[in-house]
């Protein structure tokens, strides 16, 4: 049990977790007119295409079905060999291996048509068959349960490249909150390295890291990329040294201290950060035991913080300012929200009142600058006559102790910034996987119920926003500071995109 939980945490905030993240590039190669001349020449250009070194994290367990899969350095690999469905983008969803997503009025039924004459690495045709297959293997996974459950597999059925997925009951967010979260295709649902996505296999390990080489046959054309190494490098420090040595062409997921080590390098471009694919860095007060499991005291909590002062201190430009909840940036975040601001008058008043003199959090860099912040919320506490303790966990030990950390008061926490809806699915309802702060109430069951079972915008609307209220207010999520997405690249590359919080270089080139 402990260690399905942990393979499924791992996964939503390592990549996918990740995932529902909307997709803009760093920069993209404009099209040129395509004559017989240039075309040859092109195809010189990537025969002549020098491979991309990509810095990773991988997890030894890793390997190529999803379903093992706790890294961001695994969560690229899948992508890049089996694609998925549909990803999201900044104008919606962008349609990968999908031609066609439509639903039934009901939001019950969904009709997926593949893109004509799909073919897998090994030759063989995708079909709509293998839709079905790939979704029902991953709605059976610890990872993907919450994704996927409703699917009525007795009700699915295919033809040729079409496949027709049946719920048991509405979900309007299915296409935003799961197929376009991870839709991996494998041939009858086996995900064992054949895939249609646009690089191949060609050697490695979780280990050793993975040399991958370009689909003859990818939808969109042969990659101009034509070898990929993923190699693994951890750590935003040791990302950025690879990448300023040489060792490496792209890193991401970078904090503000490795990208000021890059400045100045003549050879290195570092794209202009966004809220897209954001770390939002979290302090979670345990709801189910003291002193948070007492909604006056999470509330004082949320007075004592200085969030601007987090901010400035801790992310600097890179950063932006959070209200304890997830989403900002998206259309139905609720911007109206009064900004919570510090009142330490009031928290000391409360906290006195509660008879609550100290706690403590447990901090470990999961992602850079966490126990740097524990550090700081520390002295924000004894402002108030709070003493905290902070207990440090070394970070690839974190994910296997969440069993006990949910006995723990506090802890620190981060999430990949994507749509409110996507979020609550995975973290805010009584039965949610990813609820780690443990709140739940009528409101959150009851709208929810509301978003999900209608298409009409503004009743979802409304209710995202009476959830996102009741989290602000009543909820264990002390959301401080959104980290925005950091990365940097040598010269040359162009085209790279971030999707889910990964780099799609489907369309990339390199010339240097």
């Amino acid at each position: 049990m402990m260690k399905d939980r942990k393979r499924r945490i791992l996964a939503l905030i390592g990549t996918v977790v990740l995932l529902f993240s909307s997709c803009r590039g760093t920069e993209q190669a404009k099209p040129k007119p395509q004559t017989e001349q240039t075309v040859a020449v092109e195809d010189q250009k990537v025969s002549a295409s020098p491979p991309l070194r990509l810095g990773v994290l991988f997890n030894p367990d890793d390997s190529v079905d999803p379903a093992t899969i706790t890294s961001p350095g695994g969560m690229a690999l899948a992508f890049y060999v089996y694609d998925t469905l549909c990803m999201m983008s900044e104008d919606g969803i962008r349609y990968s291996l999908a031609e066609s997503i439509e639903p039934n009025a009901a939001g019950d039924i969904f009709t997926i048509v593949l893109k004509d004459n799909l073919q897998y690495s090994d030759g063989s045709p995708v079909t709509g068959q293998d839709i079905i297959d790939s979704i029902v293997y991953l709605s059976k996974s610890a990872m993907y349960q919450s994704m996927y459950s409703n699917l009525d597999q007795e009700g699915c059925s295919a033809s040729g490249n079409t496949a027709i997925l049946k719920l048991k009951s509405p979900m309007s967010d299915f296409v935003f909150s799961s197929l376009a979260m991870f839709s991996p295709i494998a041939p009858k649902g086996a995900f064992k390295g054949i895939g249609a996505g646009p690089y191949v296999i060609k050697e490695g390990d979780a280990s050793s890291g993975y040399t991958l080489t370009a689909h003859e046959e990818y939808h969109a054309g042969k990659p101009p990329i034509h070898e990929v190494i993923l190699l693994p490098v951890t750590g935003s420090a040791s990302q950025a040294n690879a990448l300023r040595v040489g060792e490496i062409d792209y890193a991401w997921g970078l904090d503000p201290a490795a990208i000021q080590s890059l400045e100045g390098a003549d050879d290195i471009e570092m794209p202009e950060s966004t809220l897209d694919s954001a770390v939002a860095k979290e302090l979670v007060l345990n709801t189910r035991v003291a002193p948070f499991n007492d909604p006056e005291v999470r509330h004082a909590a949320k007075l004592t913080i200085d969030r601007e002062k987090m901010v400035n201190t801790l992310l600097g430009e890179s950063g932006e300012l959070a209200n304890d909840m997830l989403g900002k940036g998206y259309d139905t975040y609720p911007e109206d929200i009064p900004q919570r601001e510090a009142d330490k008058e009031e928290a000391k008043r409360i906290f006195q009142e509660k008879g609550v003199t100290e706690f403590t959090i447990v901090a470990s860099d999961i992602v850079p600058g966490q126990v740097a912040a524990s550090e700081l919320m520390q002295q924000e506490f004894a402002d108030v006559g709070v003493v905290v303790t902070i207990k440090e966990l070394d970070p690839q030990s974190f994910f296997a102790q969440m069993e006990d950390l949910y006995k723990e008061s506090a802890f620190t926490f981060y999430w990949v910034n994507r749509t409110p809806i996507a979020e609550f699915r995975s973290q805010v309802l009584k039965d949610s996987p990813y609820n780690v702060s443990g709140y739940y109430s009528d409101v959150t069951e009851e709208e929810f119920i509301k978003a999900t079972f209608t298409s009409d915008e503004a009743v979802q609307n409304d209710a995202i926003r009476e959830i996102s209220k009741d989290i602000h207010e009543n909820g264990g999520e002390l959301i401080w500071g959104y980290q925005k997405q950091l990365s940097a690249h040598r010269k040359g590359l162009q085209g790279v995109v971030i999707t889910q919080s990964i780099p799609w270089i489907a369309q990339a080139t390199l010339d240097y």
